[in-house]
């Protein structure tokens, strides 16, 4: 870009001397013929002081023709760009830069105006996901907030009977816990997006590592009586334990959740084309297929009668890591007859 900018600036200059010069070599030839034919003894310094009037008045016409072709070819563009510049800093993203297509050429002003629309439309976008999600954490924090502080308050109230105590306790430490997994979520989901896997890879026994991710659901899936049959097959890859660990812990979680009681949950562990995979399946309500794009979008929660299960941050956290550690996530689903996850993740050794 700068050597063609040097070029079309050195270009500029030699066709201006060009002109000039060429402009003199025909006035003076125009008077030697003159003078040839009618044989004039007009004094030579005459013919010479025109010669040199007419070189001032062209070199002066033809710094006018380019000053104003300056001024609306280079300053005008350059002032709007500017402009447009100082916009962005003070924090307006709402910049729509007419390309001005000089002597009907794409040029490079033409280019700054359009990357400079281009960044507008990215800082727009930016700041509208920073505000939906700010609005979606204040409201996620706000709701398990507001279930304690109304629990607790009603703890205090002395006429309050063993049985009502109990309930409220229960309340309390199930929207504790639900606050502490979306601080949880958060943290791991940004620090995976600013800072990528920090963590080595070492070889890792999916069998085991999956085994301990459903041991730790027992209790809950005793509790709703659901049945869960699993076929597992010990695979080894090289991978990161910890991260896999949240990948299993949340796609459980969500099956479990959204699965009513006497329901079935069928987990696979399995190795196909190289690549290890985990299937789990549930018989619960399903997800319709306009919700399907959005599925693994942060705070994306699709059904709205599920809000309170969950704060639709698990099944971005997985994607994230799954795409950083090497994989892919996969979803099929029947709304009112379950759906289906499929996690195919690489061995990689390094």
């Amino acid at each position: 870009m700068e050597s063609s900018k040097n070029k079309k600036t050195t270009f500029s200059i030699i066709g201006y001397f060009i002109f000039l010069l060429t402009n003199c070599t025909l006035v003076s030839f125009a008077f030697v013929v003159y003078h040839m034919i009618t044989r004039s003894t007009t004094d030579y310094a005459i013919i010479a002081i025109v010669i040199l009037l007419y070189i001032i008045l062209s070199a002066l016409i033809a710094t006018i023709i380019d000053y104003f072709r300056r001024k609306t070819m280079i300053e005008k563009p350059l002032i709007k760009i500017l402009n447009a510049t100082d916009e962005i800093i003070e924090g307006n993203y709402n910049i729509d830069l007419k390309v001005t297509h000089t002597l009907n050429k794409y040029d490079a002003f033409d280019l700054i105006s359009d990357n400079i629309n281009q960044l507008a439309l990215e800082l727009r976008n930016v700041e509208m996901m920073h505000n939906d999600f700010i609005s979606n954490v204040s409201h996620e924090i706000k709701t398990p907030l507001t279930i304690i502080q109304n629990y607790a308050k009603a703890l205090t109230n002395d006429n309050l009977n063993e049985e009502s105590k109990t309930k409220c306790i229960k309340t309390i430490i199930q929207a504790s816990y639900k606050l502490t997994n979306l601080v949880n979520n958060m943290l791991n989901l940004n620090k995976l997006e600013n800072q990528g896997i920090m963590s080595s890879r070492k070889e890792v026994n999916l069998y085991n590592s999956l085994s301990e991710s459903i041991l730790s659901f027992e209790e809950i899936i005793e509790k709703k009586n659901l049945e869960l049959i699993c076929h597992l097959e010990e695979i080894y890859i090289y991978s990161i334990p910890e991260y896999l660990s949240i990948i299993w812990n949340n796609l459980l979680s969500n099956a479990i959740k959204f699965t009513n009681e006497k329901g079935t949950i069928t987990i696979w562990l399995y190795k196909e084309d190289n690549k290890a995979v985990m299937k789990i399946s549930d018989t619960g309500c399903g997800i319709p297929k306009e919700v399907g794009n959005h599925i693994f979008d942060k705070f994306y929660q699709g059904d709205t009668s599920h809000t309170s299960e969950g704060n639709g941050l698990g099944l971005a956290l997985v994607k994230k890591i799954i795409d950083l550690i090497g994989g892919e996530i996969l979803v099929q689903s029947q709304v009112g007859k379950g759906s289906t996850f499929v996690v195919k993740l690489t061995n990689q050794n390094h």
